[in-house]
C-alpha cells in the first residue's frame, strides 16, 4: 500500500490578497479615524506644553490667583497652524507699572507673556480679538460676583497665533 504525500500548499496568494485588504481598509480608516486622533493627541500635547511652560511664570509678590484659561484652536482664523491661549486672572494690591514690571521680558516658548488690567470687570477694547471665547467680563472666567466690579484685577496671558510645533500642526 501506497504512503500518502503531502502536497506544498503555496500560500502567496493569500498572503497578497490579505495585504491587498489591509491597505484598503487603511485607506478608507486612516483620513477619517487616524489622522485626526493623531492631530488631536499632537494639540493636546502642545497646549500641555505651553501650560506646562505657563506655569513657570514667575508672578509679582502679593498677587492672587483666581482663575485660569487654557485653549487651542483657529481663534484668528488664519487658517495655519494653531492658536494657543493661556490666560489667569488675577488680584493684586501694587501699582500697576510693579506689575507690568513684573512680567517683562518673560515668556513661554518664546511667546512674550502680556499684562491687561481689566476695567471695571471688562477687557479693554481690542485685546479680545484672538481669545478662544468672549472673555470680555470677569463672569466668563467663573469669577464671583463680588469680584466681577472689582478694580483690581488683571489678565497675564500669552497668546500663539498659528502656531505650527513640530509637525505642522493644523487646527481646522
Amino acid at each position: 500500500m501506497p504512503m500518502p504525500t503531502h502536497r506544498n500548499v503555496n500560500y502567496t496568494l493569500i498572503y497578497v490578497l490579505l495585504a491587498v485588504m489591509v491597505v484598503c481598509c487603511l485607506s478608507v480608516i486612516g483620513p477619517r479615524v487616524i489622522e485626526p486622533a493623531v492631530r488631536d493627541w499632537a494639540k493636546e500635547t502642545a497646549l500641555q506644553n505651553f501650560e506646562t511652560g505657563f506655569q513657570e511664570v514667575h508672578h509679582p509678590p502679593g498677587t492672587e490667583h483666581l482663575s485660569h484659561r487654557a485653549a487651542i484652536g483657529d481663534f484668528s482664523n488664519n487658517g495655519q497652524g494653531c492658536d494657543i491661549f493661556i490666560g489667569e486672572v488675577r488680584r493684586y494690591h501694587q501699582h500697576e507699572d510693579e506689575i507690568v514690571e513684573a512680567y517683562l521680558g518673560q515668556d513661554v516658548k518664546e511667546y512674550p507673556i502680556q499684562v491687561v488690567f481689566l476695567d471695571d470687570g471688562h477687557m479693554p477694547d481690542g485685546v479680545v480679538e484672538a481669545f478662544p471665547e468672549t472673555l470680555e467680563s470677569a463672569a466668563a472666567w467663573d469669577l464671583p460676583e463680588e469680584l466681577e466690579h472689582q478694580q483690581e484685577l488683571y489678565l497675564v496671558y500669552l497668546v500663539a497665533l498659528g502656531y505650527q510645533g513640530i509637525g505642522n500642526l493644523r487646527c481646522r
